[in-house]
């Protein structure tokens, strides 16, 4: 980082933090069994369960800058702008029995990434209201191919937090005031306003200068899949031996997008606060 101490009303720095983070469970529920199902998605490797893969809390890239100035009359204005990779996910079935495709009674199963989706050996539509089998294929394909992180995987299982949302970016404000500074002190005699700081805040900026900037990408699902669902399977175990198991049936919903801003980061946020110090 590098920083510029207070000289001529101006102080400011900036950061940058990278990290490589991995782990075998990234623990972020409130109970055992919630930590069991979502702490280590499954995939079709029983000894992958004691591998490290990428953690949940991986953020290679983070930036932090900062500038003040100081006005006459004790005011102060800041910017703060933060720079960050996107949290990491990976996609999970939906759908009949929570998804659960191996069999093992939790609903955590990756999804496997079909080279091609018009292979019935490698993924089966069936009709998902209006939605003709040939409909969804198409779609999901399409899907695919926008996304890099997943076009990559295609014909396998896709990786634990293998993908990762958008980059996000974020402006905020601080406006202080120095109530000693203006003068009320000594025209209130009141020397204990010496001590007083009145401060108005901003978070994400962009947006309210401009409704349509500022926008915070996220997918926003805790990476269940809700459009590739689990619906049936041919008659037989899915667990049977290589050749001969039952093959799953899916739906998938045209029009899924892969992240969205309707979230309240994406909106702009005030606070007012006042502080005495003493």
């Amino acid at each position: 980082g590098l920083q510029r101490r207070w000289r001529n009303n101006w102080e400011g720095s900036v950061f940058y933090t990278f990290s490589k983070v991995l782990d075998v469970q990234s623990l972020s529920s409130s109970t055992a069994f919630s930590q069991y199902r979502f702490g280590r998605p499954a995939g079709y490797d029983p000894q992958e369960s004691t591998k490290l893969t990428g953690s949940l809390f991986e953020q290679p890239h983070r930036i932090v800058a900062n500038a003040t100035y100081g006005f006459k009359h004790g005011t102060d204005v800041s910017v703060i702008y933060t720079g960050e990779s996107g949290q990491p996910f990976n996609y999970l079935y939906g759908g009949s029995s929570s998804g659960d495709l191996n069999g093992d009674g939790i609903g955590n199963d990756l999804i496997y990434v079909p080279k091609d989706v018009n292979d019935a050996n490698e993924i089966i539509f069936v009709q998902n209201g209006a939605y003709t089998p040939a409909d969804q294929a198409a779609s999901f394909d399409k899907f695919i191919s926008s996304n890099s992180c997943l076009n990559s995987q295609r014909g396998k299982i896709m990786g634990r937090n293998s993908c990762r949302e958008p980059f996000h970016h974020v402006i905020n404000l601080s406006l202080r005031q120095s109530l000693g500074k203006m003068g009320l002190a000594n025209l209130m005699h009141a020397p204990a306003l010496n001590n007083v700081t009145l401060q108005w805040d901003v978070f994400n900026l962009a947006n309210l200068v401009n409704k349509d900037w500022g926008k915070y990408r996220s997918t926003g699902f805790g990476g269940v899949f809700p459009s590739l669902n689990y619906s049936t399977k041919e008659t037989g175990s899915m667990v049977g031996a290589t050749g001969t198991a039952a093959r799953p049936k899916f739906t998938w919903t045209p029009g899924y997008i892969f992240a969205n801003d309707q979230n309240v980061a994406s909106n702009y946020r005030m606070q007012f606060s006042m502080r005495y110090a003493f």
